[in-house]
């Protein structure tokens, strides 16, 4: 059976998704993004790999590790009212030589992290939305691939609120302490 053009293009357009999709997981060597390096190194809170299932489908949930203090975790008690009984077996106090962690889902519309796939790969990548036929973007977003890059998009939105919660800015702080 003689491969079409059609045939050809379609495997170098899925060969090109799937290496912008690895990049943007960070399977290819790229480094970590910087606010999930800053976070683990200067403030102790891990942001996982690890996603729970929940019950809504349009979010995901990422758990994260950080200190344990009874602010947070009133924080995280606020933060799940009226669904404490569902996350309450995902919420766990985990301790570790002279401190103790907490590890706790942190939730995410996948609304917010395809927007920032789709932007990565138009901006970053040259993809743009009309690169493949609905059924192609369709069987995209149910692969493991997929999934992966919403996991590490997820990471990097987190990491992200984190820093402005905290708002550490060194360089911020070394001019006001000028």
């Amino acid at each position: 059976m003689p491969v079409t053009k059609d045939h050809y293009l379609g495997k170098v357009k899925e060969h090109t998704l799937k290496e912008a999709l690895s990049k943007i997981c960070r399977d290819m060597g790229e480094d970590e993004d910087i606010n999930i390096v800053f976070l683990q190194k200067d403030c102790d809170i891990i942001i996982t790999h690890t996603t729970i299932q929940i019950s809504d489908p349009n979010y995901l949930a990422v758990l994260v590790e950080e200190p344990f203090s009874m602010d947070l975790l009133n924080k995280i008690r606020t933060d799940f009212r009226g669904f404490l009984h569902y996350y309450q077996k995902h919420i766990k106090i985990i301790p570790n030589d002279d401190i103790c962690y907490i590890k706790y889902p942190k939730i995410i519309r996948l609304y917010e992290i395809d927007e920032d796939i789709f932007e990565m790969l138009e901006n970053e990548h040259d993809i743009p939305d009309s690169y493949l036929d609905d059924y192609q973007w369709e069987e995209l977003l149910n692969s493991e691939l997929w999934k992966k890059a919403q996991t590490q998009i997820a990471r990097e939105i987190i990491a992200y609120k984190f820093k402005n919660e905290i708002s550490v800015d060194p360089i911020m702080d070394a001019i006001e302490s000028i």
